[in-house]
């Protein structure tokens, strides 16, 4: 560890100047316990990140897939809506009166 030094200034008797950072084996060693110990909560962070997208992603899935499907059916029933009324309008109305505009009407 570099200690600190005392100069002369013009100001008074004596200053301190501060070391440099990083110098010295303490701030080595120092630096590399940081280092150390942020590794884990990187690495469960990592972890973390992936397994909630990848949950998030298929709960995203499975929402449009619900919307998808509620979507479907409801064309589905409008459809077969719109055939009943297709097939009552064949049987109930004369064969030339569906032949013109005003027998569909």
């Amino acid at each position: 560890m570099k200690p600190t030094t005392i100069r002369e200034s013009p100001q008074g008797p004596t200053s301190l100047v501060p070391r440099s950072i990083g110098s010295g084996m303490r701030d080595r060693i120092v630096l590399m316990m940081l280092l150390a110990s942020l590794l884990p909560s990187l690495l469960v962070g990592i972890g973390a990140w992936n397994g909630s997208s990848r949950q998030l992603d298929r709960s995203t899935m499975a929402l449009h897939k619900a919307i998808v499907s509620a979507h479907a059916s409801t064309i589905e029933r409008y459809l077969e809506e719109r055939v009943r009324l297709l097939d009552f309008a064949s049987r109930s109305a004369a064969l030339e009166t569906l032949g013109t505009q005003d027998g569909l009407g």
